[in-house]
């Protein structure tokens, strides 16, 4: 399953959201596995690198798109203020909350997420990124009308 929209915006600058922060990485014994090694940031809730909300996210993705779908799936993080001609913001860029979106693509028919909130927790920012994608299940020609039961996240 890729993450970016390969040959598209080649010659266009790589987007820069600078912060100086101390971050650390979670303990490996996390309660939830798949948060294991995460970078958290101290005194700075609505941050998350990209490459950790890719980690966080991906099993979302899977838990609603049939295996045919997830073969042809091709997501990625865009910056909200280079709507219409978003660029894949690189992984180790560190991200504000509703500073981003999410792009995907399911077999042909494209569509996203609206401004990613960080602010209230990484459970709140998948069942929202859920959310948005039953939707557009819903209103596409190969799920019309379904219901995909969603992720239950801790």
């Amino acid at each position: 399953m890729g993450t970016g929209y390969p040959g598209k915006h080649d010659n266009q600058k790589t987007p820069t959201l600078s912060t100086n922060l101390r971050c650390s990485v979670s303990d490996e014994g996390s309660a939830d596995p798949r948060l294991a090694g995460l970078h958290y940031c101290e005194h700075m809730a609505g941050l998350m690198y990209v490459r950790d909300m890719k980690l966080l996210l991906k099993p979302a993705f899977e838990a609603v798109l049939t295996e045919m779908e997830l073969q042809t799936l091709v997501w990625r993080i865009e910056k909200v203020a280079d709507y219409p001609n978003g660029i894949e913001i690189p992984d180790g860029a560190l991200i504000a909350s509703n500073e981003a979106w999410i792009r995907w693509e399911v077999l042909s028919e494209t569509g996203g997420s609206g401004s990613l909130p960080l602010d209230n927790g990484t459970s709140t920012l998948t069942r929202f990124v859920q959310s948005d994608l039953q939707d557009f299940i819903a209103e596409s020609h190969f799920g019309w009308g379904e219901f995909r039961e969603p992720l239950d996240q801790p």
